[in-house]
């Protein structure tokens, strides 16, 4: 393949060349200062001779030889150079929409995270708030279950209060305890003792604990005002 005289590169028809009709070298046509124009006007002539400038001052004339470029492939630089082009404007829009959609995804991304933050804080809070409940609940059944068993156990005493009654079966003895009389005053009316057998004694000095036993839980209606207290003797 035929190289240029000046810069020694290959011609081809993408960069056309000219050989000078004197030295028979090869010249790009940028290279000998020459356009595309005036390359193609110079083969369009049959009797067109060109010289290199060192071979200007010679007269000996042949046919000029050229390799122009063809018109497809000035076309298909063109082509070239706009694809290149577009190809650029191609990357720098993808590179662009890139951006952007790392950009969305890093707000998004931050906006959830964020939200994320709030709502576990949220149930940390829920959860502690159920757990005071719970306590408050468990304290409540606990105090609500001590008065009903006290309830309970305060309404049995007072249904067996309510159904103790004096019957004569179970009396051992009566008797009245005289008071000792000093200096000569009117003595009271003595102490009265009832002996209980010992299921209805137990009876009543357990009622006696929760209630005042006056005359007339024994019967005696005429000083029903009087209280009594119980003792436990001996058998």
């Amino acid at each position: 393949m035929a190289k240029c005289a000046k810069c020694s590169k290959v011609i081809t028809k993408k960069f056309a060349g000219l050989q000078c009709g004197r030295c028979n070298k090869w010249w790009h046509a940028s290279c000998a200062s020459l356009t595309t124009e005036q390359l193609g006007a110079l083969t369009a002539v049959e009797s067109a001779d060109w010289k290199c400038k060192p071979c200007s001052n010679q007269t000996n004339q042949r046919r000029i030889s050229a390799i122009l470029p063809d018109e497809e492939d000035e076309n298909t630089d063109s082509e070239i150079a706009g694809l290149a082009n577009h190809g650029s404007m191609m990357q720098e829009i993808r590179r662009q929409i890139r951006e952007t959609i790392q950009e969305e995804m890093k707000r998004s991304l931050q906006f959830f995270s964020d939200k994320f933050d709030e709502f576990q804080e949220a149930i940390n809070s829920y959860e502690e708030k159920i757990k005071i409940i719970d306590r408050q609940y468990k304290d409540l059944n606990n105090k609500y279950t001590h008065i009903k068993n006290k309830s309970e156990f305060m309404e049995q005493k007072i249904n067996a209060i309510d159904r103790l009654e004096m019957e004569a079966e179970s009396v051992i003895k009566v008797y009245r305890k005289q008071n000792k009389s000093t200096d000569g005053q009117k003595r009271n009316a003595g102490t009265l003792v009832i002996t209980l057998k010992e299921d209805q004694r137990d009876a009543w000095l357990e009622a006696a604990k929760t209630k005042v036993i006056t005359e007339r839980d024994i019967g005696r209606e005429e000083h029903s005002d009087n209280c009594y207290y119980l003792f436990r003797g001996n058998k």
